[in-house]
């Protein structure tokens, strides 16, 4: 959250801003007038604070209704993001269906996931915010080339790094191209390794998870980014919609044994609590530790979070030991050349740090500044 200073998220005026940002988001996902700004309000903040967690354009929607609103620079950029975003949204939905037309054309398997899914929870769909399009894929090569085809051009020199590769399109399309759902190193990487064989086909190579398995993925990539370095509003706001919205229609006995399988129980528990207390009908002027833990998180967590909540799981000098030497198979996920020649590990590791000390000097300072002085949030 890079525009907004941390001691600014626990005043007891911020956390009055923050409750009247979350009654405007509601109030739009739940297509319901929103309330009038009592006093105190600092629509400036507000602003800022939605932008970090991807949801000024939800605010918006909110925000165009009030009697009275903010000032008129202010609402003027407030208004040209919307825009923004009704244009973005129509655009990557078109470049979707051009996609999946040659996937399908070329005998490519496919399923679209994350954001391009959760849209359809919301009133209208450029509602929520979507930075890429993510599509799993059953030969990520192939789909590249088509991809090149259809305009896009590679955004990494090295695809082979991570569990997936960026295609870029201007204006504003990031194609995803996945080719596992998750990093070798991440908890759920195997449960989700054979997923395109456990979809629906819809077509010829279209597939699509059932509402059951769409929700048990969005809790398991929300608990990813939650343990690693948070998680913000916007994905409270996608459960509380799925939870409004469709599961009351679907088997909870298939849905909760796919959540014990995950070890996703209590989270669920503890998300779906959260998101109802923050877009149910009450105004919040509360928050507990771990709602201030995602308040503060931004879309997608933040440096400072990483690196405290690593540091809680091993303390300090373990912090520092995994850091500068990072278990095998997450070396191999970021440094492909060890999937073939897995002896160059301690080559790797001294170009790793080396790499840091001459080319991240700001981060690691950063970093080593972190660990001495900050005590972690509550998860």
């Amino acid at each position: 959250m890079e525009a907004l200073e941390k001691d600014k998220l626990d005043t007891l005026d911020m956390i009055h801003n923050q409750g009247y940002m979350l009654r405007l988001i509601s109030a739009a996902i739940n297509q319901k007038q929103p309330p009038e700004p009592p006093d105190g309000i600092d629509f400036d903040y507000i602003y800022k604070l939605s932008t970090s967690h991807k949801m000024a354009n939800t605010c918006f929607y909110s925000v165009e209704r009030l009697k009275n609103k903010p000032d008129g620079e202010l609402y003027k950029e407030w208004l040209n993001v919307r825009s923004r975003n009704i244009h973005r949204d129509m655009i990557q939905r078109a470049e979707y269906a051009k996609v999946a037309r040659a996937f399908e054309k070329n005998g490519v398997d496919f399923l679209p996931v994350k954001g391009f899914q959760v849209c359809s929870l919301y009133p209208v769909s450029d509602y929520r915010f979507m930075s890429d399009t993510d599509i799993l894929v059953s030969d990520y090569k192939k789909a590249g080339e088509i991809a090149k085809k259809l305009g896009y051009k590679l955004e990494d020199d090295n695809p082979e790094m991570g569990h997936d590769v960026t295609y870029i399109k201007k204006p504003f399309m990031n194609l995803e191209l996945h080719f596992s759902l998750f990093g070798s190193s991440a908890p759920f990487y195997d449960y989700y390794l054979d997923i395109l064989d456990r979809t629906a086909i819809e077509g010829k190579h279209e597939h699509r998870m059932t509402d059951e398995q769409h929700f048990c993925y969005m809790l398991a990539h929300m608990k990813k980014h939650y343990d690693i370095a948070g998680t913000g509003v916007r994905s409270v706001a996608d459960v509380y919609l799925f939870n409004k919205n469709l599961r009351p229609k679907l088997s909870e006995e298939k849905i909760s044994e796919e959540l014990s399988v995950l070890g996703l129980t209590e989270f669920d528990k503890k998300i779906s609590a959260i998101a109802e207390k923050w877009f149910g009908d009450e105004l919040v002027d509360r928050f507990s530790e771990e709602e201030l833990y995602i308040l503060k998180s931004g879309t997608y967590g933040t440096f400072r979070n990483m690196i405290l909540n690593r540091k809680t799981d091993s303390g300090n000098a373990g912090y520092v030991i995994k850091r500068m030497f990072p278990p095998m198979n997450w070396m191999k996920e970021y440094f492909p050349v060890l999937r073939k020649a897995p002896a160059l590990l301690p080559a790797v590791y001294s170009y790793r740090i080396l790499r840091a000390v001459f080319t991240r000097r700001d981060n690691v300072r950063e970093e080593i500044k972190t660990i001495k002085n900050d005590e972690p949030d509550k998860r």
